[in-house]
């Protein structure tokens, strides 16, 4: 036990004295030092100085690495115990003042192994700090990190935590990664540096101040990309940017730069996917793509996608732009003069919104060459080339900083297709532009066979005149700098039908007229014109025998935008004047459509509704309460309710108009009347429309109305409709109540008693009679009733108290019996007291009427009613004679000679021919 007891203490010591020698070994300040030239013998490391020992932890000072790393003071602390166990764990790594110069890195060989013959065992750091951190790069890039669990192995290095602070002269970023497997991987934010996001200020709206950035290092390649949630708005040019993902990788190796872009592309008039790439090297040798998918587009464009491919270096520049028919193409060798060429492939151009039918249909195709200077100055000049199905411009044009000048020349291929097609052979002609354009002066000119315009504008003044036929149009007015305008045109048109002329145009019917106009055109940021037109005088001749006209008539307003404004306008029609300070507005949108939102008439009465010129149709009301009219014609209040529409082929027309008061004075005039036979009248025979139109109208009153002229007084009730179906004539339905009046002829006077007028839709418009007119002289009455039709009347007579019908007329004609008229006792033949009665009568109606007939008689029928007939000479031979006594019937009498007359007699019953031989047996020899 004794000898076990010894042999136990003589161990612990001789233990105590090798970890005690061990320990007075590792402490040492020299065992450390040479332990650690040892291990970076051969390394191409060095340090200035160490302290500490191998138990308690150490510091280096000057630790540097060929040229590429510099460290001032690494502090490293362990745990013995920790540091010497069967996984080596170094609890602290501080690392201050760290500057790596990456252009020095050498590429090492990966075959050459560790020069030094130490192996290092895998050692875990579990802390390790960074200060004052710079990488010697462009830009220079300072820096602070932090990593946890830090793992260093024979094959390589894992770090499971990375937390880095990174400031460069473009911003400051904060990363979260981890490096595993030699790939570095990182997320998080870059914030702008000021002085690159107040640049960016002026260009973009809405710009973060931090961007999310993700990162991977590996050994091949630095890749970074950036996702944007927000998006951005370009100033001033309403662009704006979405869905913005940018990626970058930098090949370390191959030393060039890879970037992709995709972004959604929004602006007013469009909306695109875009994807961009571009490849950069470091010798500034690049090459770039882009792609475009049009998502919307608010007008119609010749392409859905477009392609760009750009490539260069130093000196070389080419690009080709890709879309529809178009190729644009870039070239220079320089960065100074560039050759660009535009070719347009044939296509139609019905893209081309608003474009009139007869242009939309052409096909085009075109070629452009030009040359452009950057240096010393901005300058290009070129040649435009458009040929079309019916027309060819050229155009040159040279344009500067200050300038630009271009000449046109447009010449028709075929006088007759196209743009060419309907208009006059005068307007058919080659058509020469000048354009100049100054900071100081600006001249248009254009010049036709028979149009010539001309425009100089000089510091702000405008001046122009224009000679377009018959048309004479002169301009005057101010131009800022700002670009704001106003402009006062005068216009004057001696004739209308003469200008018309000068270009060959004809209308039907034939118009013609005195115009004068004043317009005052204001650009600015909106455009806006006031008009004010006279139209000293106007006529409209439809046909030989009808002739409208007008005199003084005016139009004001203003037009803004796509708004037509009517302030008041005046208008003359023959001898009645229309008046109106109402105002009315009109609107025109992208469709052609015209809306008309009032256009007032008379005091009360609006018209609304729309007109589409492409489909040519359109619809209307007329609506208003208690109008007005007065005239020559009388006076009138009415509501009114019409609607009506409108196409080139059906115009229907419906609605109703309430008379609420009239008194109608208007007399039928003969306007037109020929009694010489030579003259021989030949009017144009029109071809009849072949638009349908369809009518129904229902005019009424409540109460009576007046119609009054010198020899007539009436009340009358009208509730009558207007009627007409499609490819059928105009009808009247419905009746006219007379519920009194009176008539004054030959200084008579009669009373109209209630009476009724039927319509019954026929054509031509021949209403039934139910009239009564009563006769009042001395202490007798005497009724006349007129009934059947217009065309076909039949007259009764009646007396209180009752006479003969010779008697009736007598009185009515002659205020006396027939008797005490005619003499002989009374007797008198029916025949001698119709021919008297018919020539008084006949100078009553005339005297009344102002209608004169030859022959006029009252003829006695066997039932003894009263028959009429009417007689009227036309030229020397011809005479027509109407006879309505048991039938009605017209006859034409036709001398042929002084002893022949042909009678041709036309009955309801049939008709014949009669050949009279008159002679005068006076004059016979012998007799």
């Amino acid at each position: 036990m004794g000898d076990l007891y010894r042999s136990f203490a003589t161990f612990l010591q001789a233990l105590l004295i090798i970890f005690g020698t061990l320990f007075y070994i590792t402490s040492h300040p020299e065992t450390l030092r040479l332990i650690l030239e040892k291990s970076l013998q051969g390394s191409g490391a060095t340090v200035k100085n160490v302290e500490g020992s191998l138990p308690y932890g150490l510091k280096i000072y000057g630790f540097k690495y060929k040229d590429s790393i510099f460290i001032e003071r690494v502090k490293v602390r362990y745990s013995l115990l920790s540091l010497i166990s069967l996984n080596p764990t170094i609890d602290l790594v501080d690392v201050y003042g760290l500057k790596l110069y990456p252009e020095r890195f050498e590429k090492e060989d990966e075959k050459s192994g560790n020069k030094s013959g130490m192996v290092l065992p895998p050692l875990v750091i579990s802390n390790m700090e960074l200060e004052r951190g710079v990488v010697y790069t462009k830009p220079l890039a300072n820096f602070d990190a932090a990593a946890k669990n830090i793992t260093l192995r024979p094959n390589g290095v894992s770090i499971e935590k990375i937390l880095a602070d990174i400031d460069t002269e473009y911003g400051r970023a904060r990363m979260d990664g981890s490096f595993k497997n030699m790939i570095l991987e990182a997320k998080g934010d870059l914030k702008v540096a000021k002085r690159y996001s107040q640049k960016l200020s002026p260009y973009l709206e809405n710009a973060p101040e931090r961007y999310p950035v993700q990162l991977r290092l590996d050994q091949s390649s630095l890749r970074v990309s950036t996702t944007l949630k927000e998006p951005l708005s370009v100033r001033d040019v309403n662009v704006s940017l979405s869905r913005i993902r940018l990626s970058g990788e930098y090949l370390l190796k191959e030393r060039y730069l890879k970037a992709k872009a995709s972004y959604d592309l929004s602006t007013t008039i469009l909306e695109a996917k875009m994807e961009q790439s571009a490849v950069v090297t470091l010798f500034g040798a690049y090459a770039l793509k882009s792609r475009g998918a049009i998502v919307k587009s608010l007008h119609r464009l010749p392409f859905k996608k477009f392609d760009i491919d750009a490539a260069g270096d130093k000196t070389i520049f080419m690009a080709d732009t890709y879309a529809g028919p178009y190729l644009l193409s870039l070239y220079s060798s320089d960065y100074e003069e560039f050759a660009l060429n535009l070719h347009a492939k044939p296509h139609k151009i019905d893209y081309i919104e608003n474009l009139p039918q007869i242009f939309s249909n052409q096909y085009i195709e075109a070629e452009a060459n030009a040359t452009a200077h950057l240096l010393p100055e901005l300058k290009a000049k070129g040649v435009l080339k458009v040929d079309g199905n019916y027309s060819i411009a050229k155009s040159y044009f040279e344009v500067t900083k200050k300038s630009l000048l271009m000449r046109s020349e447009v010449k028709p291929k075929e006088r007759r297709g196209g743009i060419w097609e309907n208009l006059p052979d005068p307007l058919v002609s080659d058509i020469v532009t000048f354009i100049y354009l100054s900071g100081e002066k600006k001249i248009f000119n254009l010049i036709s066979s028979k149009a010539t315009v001309t425009l100089f504008e000089k510091s702000g003044s405008l001046n122009g005149w224009a000679d377009i036929g018959s048309l004479v149009l002169e301009a005057d007015g101010r131009v800022t700098k700002e670009g704001r305008a106003d402009i006062d045109f005068d216009g004057h048109i001696d004739s209308l039908h003469k200008l018309l002329n000068d270009f060959n145009i004809t209308t039907d019917p034939k118009i013609d007229a005195q115009i004068k106009s004043r317009f005052h055109l204001s650009l600015g940021e909106d455009i806006s014109l006031q008009y004010k037109v006279e139209i000293p005088w106007y006529l409209v001749e439809t046909d030989s025998q009808h002739i409208y006209y007008g005199l003084d008539s005016k139009l004001a307003g203003s037009i803004e935008k796509n708004l037509i404004r009517v302030d008041s306008y005046t208008a003359g029609f023959k001898d009645r004047r229309f008046e109106q300070k109402r105002p009315s507005s009109f609107r025109v949108d992208e469709n052609l459509t015209i809306y008309v939102d009032e256009l007032a008439i008379l005091d009360s009465l609006s018209a609304r509704g729309l007109y589409e010129l492409k489909h040519k149709r359109g619809s209307f009301s007329l609506r208003g309460k208690n109008a007005h009219y007065k005239g020559v014609e009388g006076s009138i209040e009415a509501d009114v309710d019409i609607s009506a529409s409108i196409s080139d082929r059906m115009v229907e027309a419906e609605g109703e108009i309430f008379v609420k008061d009239a008194l109608i004075t208007y007399r039928p005039k003969k306007d037109f009347r020929v009694e010489d036979e030579d003259i021989v009248i030949i009017q144009d025979i029109k071809e009849p429309s072949r638009t349908k139109k369809a009518l129904n109208i229902h005019i009424y009153s409540k109460k009576p109305l007046k119609y009054e002229i010198p020899e007539v007084s009436a009340d009358f009730i009208p509730d009558i409709t207007l009627w007409k179906e499609s490819g059928k004539p105009l009808g009247i339905l419905g009746m006219v109540k007379i519920t009194e009046g009176s008539i004054d002829a030959a200084d008579k006077h009669f009373k109209i008693l209630p009476s009724e007028i039927y319509f019954g839709g026929s054509n031509p418009i021949n209403p039934y009679l139910d009239l009564h007119i009563g006769y009042e002289l001395d202490f007798y009455r005497f009724n006349i009733y007129v009934s059947h039709t217009l065309s076909k009347p039949l007259f009764l007579f009646s007396s209180e108290p009752p006479m003969s019908q010779n008697d009736i007329m007598s009185y009515i004609l002659f205020g006396a019996p027939a008797d005490e008229t005619f003499g002989r006792g009374g007797e008198l033949s029916g025949s001698v007291a119709s021919l008297l009665l018919g020539s008084s009568l006949k100078k009553a109606i005339g005297g009344a009427t102002g209608v004169r007939f030859d022959t006029l008689n009252i003829l006695s029928t066997p039932d003894g009613r009263f028959g009429i007939e009417i007689g009227k000479r036309i030229g020397k031979r011809l005479r027509i004679l109407y006879r309505n006594d048991t039938v009605s019937s017209f006859i034409i009498q036709y001398r042929a000679s002084r002893s022949i007359r042909v009678d041709i007699d036309v009955k309801d019953t049939g008709q014949g021919i009669n050949i009279l031989y008159v002679k005068d047996i006076g004059k016979i020899k012998g007799l």
